[in-house]
């Protein structure tokens, strides 16, 4: 069977095609070349996203645990009516933080928001009886919840890859900021507790001196661990 001549408008689109072929594989190779950054960069997006909320939500919970426990302690009406105007503005911050944290994962993440919900749960229940706690129960019932919110917020570092980052001082950076900081202000926040009991009671129990000890080695780890890499 003889083939029928192609005709112009058969040529040149046929020319046409051969001319575009060329760019798409190389775009094709150029994406697949490529993707690694492209992720990498949708990833930071995401993290820059579904990160502050959860860092801002700790850095409030350490703040009104210090508040409750500086009430337990202050006697004067009017530094008491400072303090608990500042708990009040805390208490909202906090609120703030979570609603933020919970509008960055949409309704598909159910097991994340589950566990922001739970944390939440928790942090509504401190709030309702905490004033009725004592002292050192109040201060030892924020970190609960703040322990929880490290561990979250550790999980989140390593999905996007915060903490995989082939740059030696962004990695770091990532470790510090999101790690090393967070439990090194958890970890001093204690041992003002301890040592601001151990002087209102003249004297320090053989539990808080073991926590005291294994607290204070911990600031020296990871002051030597911020330190190490500069």
């Amino acid at each position: 069977m003889k083939l029928r001549p192609l005709t112009l408008k058969e040529n040149l689109f046929l020319l046409q095609l051969l001319a575009i072929i060329p760019w798409i594989l190389g775009s094709v190779f150029l994406f697949w070349q490529y993707y690694p950054e492209i992720k990498s960069m949708r990833y930071r997006l995401e993290a820059k996203e579904k990160i502050p909320p959860l860092f801002e939500t700790i850095k409030f919970l350490q703040i009104h645990r210090g508040l409750s426990y500086l009430r337990a302690f202050t006697s004067d009406p009017q530094e008491l009516n400072q303090i608990n105007s500042t708990m009040q503005e805390t208490e909202a911050k906090i609120e703030n933080s979570f609603k933020k944290a919970f509008s960055s994962y949409p309704p598909s993440t159910s097991k994340k928001r589950k566990l922001l919900l739970n944390y939440y749960n928790d942090w509504q229940k401190l709030k309702a009886i905490h004033l009725k706690l004592s002292p050192l129960e109040s201060f030892y019932q924020h970190p609960e919840i703040i322990i929880k919110l490290l561990q979250f917020l550790k999980t989140q570092g390593e999905k996007y890859g915060l903490f995989a980052e082939p740059d030696l001082y962004l990695r770091t950076l990532a470790q510090v900021s999101l790690l090393e900081l967070p439990n090194l202000i958890e970890a001093l926040g204690k041992l003002r507790a301890i040592g601001s009991a151990a002087v209102e009671r003249n004297f320090m129990p053989l539990q808080d001196k073991n926590i005291f000890l294994e607290i204070s080695k911990l600031c020296r780890d990871i002051k030597r661990f911020c330190a190490g890499p500069f």
